[in-house]
């Protein structure tokens, strides 16, 4: 039902995307730094290499924290950053025209990055998740992400936060969409959230032999007290439809004389409804649903875990050719799930193919991922940068019918040596 909040709604989140076409694409990608010695700090080195791209690579600096550590620096709209943790480091991808662009800008400097982490005797983890992760609380002395901390322990009584966002990495794929396919897409990607899980999977629990588990970030997500996550269950009817129940997510951030504060999580309808604040306090909803409409106002997918460096964009690549040929993917996930009588929602799709659990007969599914790899790489070709050529990563995991979770779980059982796993995962690929 029409209400002012989700017309509200509408307006902040949905109507910008009247001024999007199709063609500009970007990027964040985090990754775990992973020492070999538990005694080396990671916040000063974070810091002491943050430093180090000013100095040497012409990065300017933008965000120090109450400590001094340096925590973001930024060069050409790139942004190289610690938000949360020392632990974690992101890359913030200026938009661009391509993905091969994307790819050329960020090579360069995950290069920079390997060769300074490994001569302090660190590794860079290519994984939505380290399996022997050991965090000390190296956190960043952010004030937003500061004020998250204690939400999470303060009003949600978490007491370990060391599963959470010290430990999940994931690549999140930001595409204009113009508003007239908005919400054949929007759906669309909902509903294929679950093909991620199993294409893109890199987050498996490789200490438990026995495990099926792949995408150990959901259940990560699911207990981190944070509201507005998961996937939609069904499809929306209309753009209208959409507002209203983003409407019904959770803002948990207010702002006070202090400053950022966490609060109780309330409704959208109840906080700008009922308890009628400024609609200016909109810009304190922050929605980490695994499919989101974002700030920017592009769409954004934030359920896809941190690749192997040699596929390091093949979820972005994948989404994108699936926009760009959104009619014939739909068809054919209509007709897998007619043919093998699913009728499972979204989110319990997506919770099945995380957890390893079987969703199709195998020659089935795979019968419909090939045609997706298909659909996808069509829709790459139309735009003419040669996109595609990010896509051979898939072709081995269809041929070989593994994610790299699954990859990662057999390549430790071989090798016996994590490390050794963990550097296979940071080799670049030649692109031809």
């Amino acid at each position: 039902m029409k209400t002012a909040v989700s017309e509200l709604v509408y307006e902040r989140v949905v109507q910008p995307f009247s001024e999007r076409k199709y063609g500009v694409v970007a990027a964040e990608l985090e990754y775990l730094i992973i020492p070999n010695e538990e005694s080396v700090s990671l916040a000063d080195m974070g810091s002491e290499f943050l430093q180090y791209l000013i100095t040497e690579h012409g990065f300017e600096q933008k965000s120090i924290g109450s400590d001094g550590r340096y925590m973001r620096v930024s060069r050409e709209g790139d942004d190289v950053s610690f938000d949360y943790s020392y632990i974690l480091l992101e890359f913030s991808m200026e938009k661009q025209k391509s993905f091969i662009d994307l790819y050329e800008h960020f090579i360069p400097l995950f290069r920079i990055a390997k060769e300074y982490y490994a001569k302090k005797g660190c590794m860079i983890g290519c994984f939505g998740r380290n399996p022997f992760h050991n965090h000390r609380g190296e956190y960043t002395q952010d004030p937003f992400y500061t004020m998250i901390r204690e939400y999470q322990t303060q009003v949600m009584g978490l007491q370990d936060l060391n599963q959470h966002f010290t430990n999940m990495a994931s690549v999140q794929t930001h595409i204009d969409v113009p508003l007239e396919h908005l919400l054949d897409t929007y759906n669309l990607f909902n509903e294929l959230d679950f093909v991620g899980a199993l294409l893109f999977a890199n987050s498996g629990m490789l200490e438990e032999e026995s495990s099926t588990v792949c995408c150990v970030r959901d259940a990560n997500w699911e207990t981190s007290g944070i509201p507005n996550i998961g996937v939609y269950e069904k499809d929306f009817a209309s753009l209208r439809e959409v507002a209203e129940a983003i409407s019904k997510e959770e803002i948990f951030i207010e702002a006070t004389k202090e400053g950022l504060q966490g609060m109780q999580p309330v409704s959208l309808e109840t906080y700008f409804g009922e308890q009628g604040q400024e609609p200016e306090r909109f810009s304190l909803f922050r929605s980490f649903k695994h499919v989101v409409l974002n700030s920017y106002h592009v769409l954004e997918v934030r359920s896809d875990c941190t690749q192997p460096l040699a596929d390091c964009f093949l979820p972005g690549v994948f989404h994108l050719g699936i926009a760009m040929n959104y009619k014939k993917a739909k068809q054919a996930v209509k007709q897998f799930k007619t043919e093998n009588d699913i009728t499972w929602d979204n989110a319990m799709l997506r919770k099945m193919a995380a957890e390893g659990q079987p969703i199709a007969e195998q020659e089935s599914l795979y019968v419909f991922l090939w045609k997706l790899y298909d659909i996808a790489k069509e829709g790459l070709l139309t735009r003419g940068y040669g996109e595609e050529k990010l896509m051979i990563g898939l072709e081995e995991r269809l041929e070989k019918r593994e994610n790299p979770a699954m990859k990662a779980k057999r390549l430790l059982r071989e090798t016996g040596d994590f490390g050794k796993v963990v550097s296979l995962y940071s080799q670049e690929r030649t692109l031809l």
